[in-house]
């Protein structure tokens, strides 16, 4: 129940981000200029397959991870990330021969994933199966977790408190 309930949350999640990420690339919404300094050097990614799925989420915190990922912290402003993040993002684009950004994503939302089977775990075994469910739409349709399907930290921040959790509750 908790793989089907987290992993199909995820499903649905991610699904209806890549068609309105898809929706925003189409529509000229969301913009990407070679020129634009915050980019960093990155070149954007506009292909027409790669814009929509992944040169979309190509943006702020995204492009200082990728930076990170790639080169290490060799920038004064990138000394305000966390290692853990990056360092996963670096070693799957190496490991899979991925572009570091996708890495990124990939690490981004398998974390998400699995934040989500645990804790619906964790809710269902404190509340039950019915409130697990509701604190999953609770918490994917909140605004702000966007940012956990981005190419940012908070996914795996979300993994590793609630699996930090579970293993509390176990005393272990």
């Amino acid at each position: 129940d908790n793989w089907r309930w987290g992993l199909g949350a995820f499903v649905v999640y991610r699904l209806l981000l890549t068609l309105w990420g898809i929706a925003l690339w189409r529509l000229g919404i969301v913009h990407s200029s070679p020129e634009s300094p915050y980019y960093y050097g990155l070149p954007p990614i506009t292909g027409s397959l790669a814009g929509p799925l992944v040169g979309i989420w190509q943006r702020w915190d995204a492009i200082h991870y990728t930076r990170i990922a790639t080169g290490g912290y060799t920038a004064f402003e990138l000394s305000g990330f966390h290692p853990l993040f990056p360092l996963l993002g670096g070693f799957v684009s190496r490991a899979l021969g991925l572009e570091p950004l996708t890495a990124l994503l990939l690490v981004a939302n398998l974390a998400l994933a699995g934040a989500l089977v645990l804790l619906h775990r964790l809710v269902a075994s404190e509340f039950g199966s019915h409130t697990a469910r509701r604190t999953l739409v609770a918490l994917l349709v909140f605004p702000g977790a966007y940012f956990l399907a981005a190419p940012y930290a908070e996914s795996l921040t979300l993994l590793l408190v609630v699996a930090a959790w579970l293993c509390a509750r176990k005393s272990r």
